[in-house]
């Protein structure tokens, strides 16, 4: 779709008003790989509905039809999809998954009960998970590898690669040389890739609802998922250091409720940091930014690698 993302925006703001016969639509949030408006219709009420910008719809359906799994097999709370249509703008056709409106707190405080209680979750998701796959696959564009080759492919061809191009390489061969050491467990499940407290909606100090599984993938590394979650609730965008409380409450809420030690921890979240780094690299930048390296993803890969020393080197 060759438009700019305001153009985008108002073509699906009036392609879904006209649609499905919205009484009142806003803008909630906007990326490179979704459009998400809150909407109200005299059939479903007040929903929100969320624009797949770079997946199919037999992707978007499988996701629907994950977290419909989880809803009705799991006490996991999900905003459980209402339905999986199509709108069609500039010559394409969009999935739009449309959600219930799930009530919440604007800005929650992240309390260890809170990151314990998600981490719990978190594990119920895996397990349902193996449930789900066990009966149906699970389309999904991404996988855990699949940027760091593309990141290849593009400073090759592309003359405004990053500076210092030859750490993050040595960065990337370790990242794919710890997943290529690590036993085979041949229990595929899905993690939700994404579990940031963003995507952990909160009221009243209690999880009300998991949303945003379009990030998911198959895969039968669970860690990756639990050592993002840790470090995003520890750690967010612009924090010089962990939370080591709320680090430690996330992991206990998992390993708790699923029965399980996770003692290489720390390389799973410096694995998740630099995929995180290359991804951003690959799809937030502009033509000549060479950010990748001072990105809150690359400095938190340096902080569970070198510790303080590196981080303070390179400020």
């Amino acid at each position: 779709m060759h438009m700019d993302q305001d153009n985008i925006q108002k073509k699906l703001a009036q392609a879904l008003q006209q649609q499905l016969k919205a009484e009142t639509i806003s803008l909630r949030q906007s990326s490179r790989d979704n459009v998400v408006f809150q909407m109200r219709t005299t059939d479903f009420g007040k929903f929100i509905a969320r624009v797949s910008l770079t997946r199919s719809l037999a992707e978007a359906k499988s996701e629907a039809l994950f977290i419909t799994h989880l809803a009705q097999h799991s006490s996991v709370p999900v905003a459980q999809p209402l339905q999986v249509v199509i709108v069609v703008v500039g010559g394409s056709e969009l999935p739009v998954t449309l959600f219930p409106f799930v009530p919440h707190d604007s800005s929650p405080v992240l309390t260890q009960s809170l990151a314990t209680q998600a981490g719990s979750l978190l594990a119920q998701i895996h397990t349902a998970s193996s449930d789900f796959l066990a009966q149906h696959s699970f389309q999904s564009p991404r996988s855990l590898t699949a940027d760091f080759e593309s990141f290849r492919t593009r400073f090759e061809a592309d003359q405004s690669h990053p500076t210092n191009l030859s750490e993050i390489i040595a960065a990337i061969q370790w990242a794919e040389n710890f997943v290529l050491s690590q036993p085979e467990t041949n229990k595929p499940l899905i993690i939700h890739n994404d579990y940031r407290p963003n995507n952990v909606l909160c009221s009243d100090g209690e999880v009300a609802a998991i949303i945003d599984f379009d990030w998911s993938v198959e895969t039968e590394f669970w860690q990756k998922d639990v050592a993002q979650a840790a470090l995003e609730w520890s750690m967010p965008d612009g924090q010089a250091e962990s939370n080591m409380a709320l680090f430690e409450a996330m992991i206990k809420g998992y390993c708790d409720k699923a029965a399980i030690e996770m003692p290489d921890l720390r390389d799973w979240i410096r694995f998740t940091a630099v995929t995180d780094a290359i991804h951003y690299w690959l799809h937030s930048r502009q033509s000549g930014d060479t950010s990748a390296l001072q990105s809150y993803m690359y400095d938190n890969y340096l902080y569970f690698s070198d510790g303080y020393a590196s981080r303070l080197h390179r400020k």
